[in-house]
């Protein structure tokens, strides 16, 4: 089990989006099992949902995930870029 706290958002067509660095062990104990519970707090409120990670390595879409999940928890723009530069390159 590897418990760790993630930026995520919910896709139009009901996918959770979530990223992660290729060589860190949470991609790795996902190639192995894909399955995975996610606990999602907001205040008082939670919800947890169990179910199967599809993992995408085509580039532009990891690139145009990456950067939505940036635009959403980041709001000063210079540090937006600066972030994706550091992360995404």
């Amino acid at each position: 089990m590897h418990l760790t706290p993630m930026w995520y958002l919910f896709d139009d067509d009901g996918r959770i989006i979530l990223n992660s660095q290729e060589h860190l062990q949470k991609v790795k104990n996902i190639r192995r099992n894909p399955h995975a519970s996610i606990c999602i707090v907001e205040g008082t409120r939670y919800i947890s949902i169990t179910g199967s990670i599809k993992l995408i390595d085509e580039q532009a879409s990891v690139r145009r995930d990456f950067e939505r999940l940036v635009e959403h928890y980041i709001e000063d723009e210079a540090t937006r870029e600066q972030y994706t530069a550091t992360f995404a390159e």
